[in-house]
Order: C-alpha cells, then sequence, then structure tokens
C-alpha cells in the first residue's frame, strides 16, 4: 500500500514523504505507517543498546571524552591521565617539640633541627621555625613536615593577598597580617581540613604581636583545629617533660636572657627524654616596636647551633647505677 502523508516545517514548506509499508491482511490496519516505522527503529535501538557493550558505542565515548578533555571514569590501570591521592595519610617525615615563651618585650620560640624517619634520625639540619613573609607573625610546627611545607606556602599566598589588596587605607598604612590574625585564620583551616577527613599532621605555634592590643602574641592550633592562646606552650613531647617546667618559671616580668636561657634548659631535657630530639636547636623572636606598635617589631630567626652539653652527662642521675645492680651494665 501506498500512503503520502504532509508535514508542515517551521518555516511553513511542506514536505512529502512517501513510505512503503506491507500489511499482512491478518494485522489491524494502521492509520499512520510513518508511526508504525518509527516504533519499529525504536524497538531496535533499544535492542541494539541493551542487549551488551558495543565496540562502537564505547569508542565513540571514549572519544568524546578525550577531545573535550573529560575524565568521567574513576581511576584505573587503563586511564594513566587518571589523578592519583594527593594528601597525607599517615607521617612520615616528622619533627618533635616546638616551645614557646611570652617575655617582657615580645616572644620567643624553640624547636630542634632533627627530622626523623620513623625511629630513624634521618635529617639532622631542617629548620621548622619559619618567619612568614608579608606577615608580622613567626610560625613553628612539630610533626609532618611536608604538610607544613604546604601550610607556609598558604599562609605566604594568603599574607600577600591581605597586603596588596585594593583597600583605599592601603597606601597610607601597612596592612601586613597580624600574628592574630594569621592564628585565627590557621583555626579554620586545620578544622577545615580535618572535616575532609585529610588533616594537616601538625601542631602549630604562632608568635608575634597582637595587632588589635600591641601586645606580644603567643598561640596554638592542633591538626583538628583546637586553638589555645597562653604565656608558655609546647607542643609534641615537650607537653609532658618541658611544660612543667616552664608552667614553674615563668613570669610576667621575664627578660630576653632569662627566657632564653629557660627555653634552652628545656630543650636539653627534652634531648635527654624524647628519642627523636636533637641538641642542634634554632630560636625565633618576635619583638614589639620601641613604640609598643607593630610599626617597628622584630621577627628574627636564629641560625641553627648545638647546646652546650659539656658534663651534661655527668649529671648523678645519669651516672648512679639503677636497681642496686652495680657494674653489670644495668640502668
Amino acid at each position: 500500500m501506498v500512503q503520502q502523508r504532509s508535514i508542515n516545517e517551521a518555516a511553513g514548506s511542506s514536505i512529502i514523504i512517501t513510505t512503503t509499508t506491507t500489511i499482512p491482511s491478518t494485522s489491524r490496519r494502521l492509520s499512520h505507517s510513518v508511526s508504525s516505522g518509527c516504533c519499529y527503529y525504536c524497538i531496535f535501538f533499544l535492542c541494539f543498546v541493551f542487549s551488551g557493550p558495543s565496540s562502537l558505542v564505547t569508542a565513540s565515548y571514549n572519544s568524546y571524552n578525550n577531545n573535550n578533555n573529560i575524565m568521567s571514569f574513576p581511576p584505573t590501570a587503563s586511564n594513566p591521565r587518571a589523578p592519583s591521592r594527593q594528601h597525607t595519610t599517615r607521617p612520615i617525615t616528622t619533627g618533635t617539640s616546638v616551645l614557646g615563651i611570652v617575655y617582657d618585650k615580645g616572644v620567643l620560640l624553640a624547636a630542634d633541627t632533627l627530622l626523623s624517619y620513623g625511629s630513624m634520625a634521618k635529617l639532622q639540619n631542617i629548620p621548622r621555625l619559619k618567619a612568614i613573609e608579608h606577615a608580622e607573625c613567626i610560625v613553628g610546627a612539630s610533626g609532618e613536615y611536608s604538610d607544613f611545607q604546604a601550610i607556609i606556602n598558604l599562609l605566604e599566598r594568603k599574607a600577600l593577598e591581605e597586603e596588596t589588596s585594593v583597600l583605599s587605607d592601603s597606601l597610607y598604612k601597612s596592612t601586613a597580617m597580624s600574628a592574630s590574625q594569621i592564628w585565627n585564620y590557621l583555626r579554620f583551616v586545620m578544622y577545615s581540613k580535618r572535616n575532609k577527613f585529610d588533616p594537616y599532621w601538625n601542631d602549630l605555634v604562632v608568635a608575634g604581636t597582637d595587632s588589635t592590643t600591641g601586645k606580644p602574641f603567643l598561640g596554638m592550633i592542633d591538626k583538628i583545629g583546637t586553638t589555645i592562646q597562653e604565656n608558655f606552650l609546647a607542643t609534641g613531647y615537650g607537653g609532658y617533660i618541658a611544660l612543667p617546667l616552664l608552667r614553674e618559671k615563668w613570669r610576667p616580668d621575664l627578660t630576653e636572657g632569662e627566657a632564653r636561657a629557660l627555653l634552652e634548659d628545656c630543650m636539653k631535657v627534652l634531648f635527654f627524654r624524647d628519642c627523636r630530639a636533637s641538641s642542634r636547636i634554632q630560636l625565633a623572636k618576635a619583638e614589639k616596636g620601641q613604640d609598643g606598635t607593630t610599626a617597628a617589631a622584630t621577627f628574627i630567626v636564629s641560625d641553627p647551633y648545638d647546646l652546650d652539653m659539656t658534663g651534661a652527662w655527668d649529671a648523678p642521675s645519669f651516672v648512679q647505677a639503677k636497681g642496686n645492680l652495680e657494674d653489670d651494665g644495668g640502668w
């Protein structure tokens, strides 16, 4: 049977489609042979798709992804462009305690320069105290060193962004971030990373001056975003060994020389008692200006130096035999 049908297009023109369909005499005649033909094509297409994986469809889909730089599938061995895991799943190369103390004109920090690879003393001269560029503070860290490097890069970018902001008053006064601002910013960063199950494995100490009060500032942030602000702080094993000594010796009118001597004594005790500590240390000083403001503040990180350990191992507690074992080599 031959049937003609007119289809009106959007432009108003008419197209005559001629279709030839053979209808069995035992079937019900269809009024529109075009609809019948479309149904046959739809059934064929569905059977084609659901019958199994087609190399033609797969090749077309992969070609589309490659041409449009789309990565729709999870990483597989056959997909070398798939991104690998980039975050720290556990600390590998770590540093131990960082100590901080407030004295009459500023803040002092102390840390050794040893990085441990597990129980191995791997790197002997790596600084863990850093003066942040474009900011008015010093940051020290214990824990995973690669995460500390990532935090320093993040802080320097943030401080540069704040310093070069387009605020109208930035041309007339410094807009550098203060220690308290860095401390609050790190609190949000560490808590956000922890909520993503991708924490920075560090305990951070921030030293500087408070831009609102002009007083020395000392604060700490741990890897889950908990913050502490105090006149003396210690991270790592120093929280058990050095913090009682700092609490006993600290007073509000402590001078810089007294604060330095106290920190060195604490670092010696940590060297004796902490198997991840070293006798090679560095100090950092954040001191407010002569006028009591941050305009002429000083932020200095010393070169690493060795503690004076002369006669340290001759102390009676080290020489005296333990457990009445006398000369058998026991403690």
